[in-house]
């Protein structure tokens, strides 16, 4: 396994460091290797590599302070427990008929949508498994009510963090009240 993802992420975490403490001292300790299988096991997915590398820097967040935009992220336990509320909440058939596929399916939940990071249960960075026709396996798009289906975020985790990275290094953000907002919304 390639370090570079999870190079990124130490990096990240670094930079978060002197921002906040409060958000820094929410990261929890890095995913085992058993809780990477079992998560896949239980999800009946291969997740993509870069996004174990990203579980194994830090397995999500102790508490709901929010770690980029309003989100926090969900550790290996939290991402099981989120798929399995939504799986469990619609199916395949439950589609957005209001919308043309594209890059993201119109349904109004997919089965290997994987939510990465939570926004008082209603809203959910998106590692999307199995995307509409023109989309790519492992796109990363934010799923909130009344979303249009039309923006992905990155094509990929690996371009996902690498744009959090940038931001942070050419410190496109504000920091107000302990959230930290990029100055392009890149993640709300």
């Amino acid at each position: 396994m390639s370090t570079l993802e999870s190079s990124t992420w130490k990096e990240i975490l670094t930079i978060i460091r002197d921002i906040s403490e409060p958000i820094y001292e929410s990261i929890q300790q890095p995913a085992t290797k058993i809780q990477l299988d079992e998560l896949e096991e239980a999800l009946q997915v291969a997740l993509p590599i870069s996004f174990k590398q990203y579980l194994t820097t830090f397995n999500g967040q102790s508490t709901h302070i929010p770690f980029m935009g309003y989100n926090y992220f969900l550790s290996c336990e939290q991402i099981l427990q989120q798929t399995q509320f939504w799986r469990s909440a619609f199916t395949e058939e439950d589609r957005a008929t209001w919308v043309k596929e594209d890059r993201i399916k119109p349904v109004l939940w997919a089965h290997n949508w994987i939510p990465i990071t939570e926004f008082e249960a209603h809203s959910s960075i998106v590692l999307d498994l199995c995307p509409g026709r023109n989309g790519t396996v492992g796109q990363i798009f934010q799923y909130y009510p009344g979303m249009t289906y039309e923006h992905v975020t990155a094509v990929s985790f690996e371009q996902f963090s690498a744009g959090i990275l940038q931001r942070l290094k050419q410190k496109q953000y504000t920091l107000e009240d302990e959230v930290i907002s990029f100055d392009d919304y890149y993640i709300i």
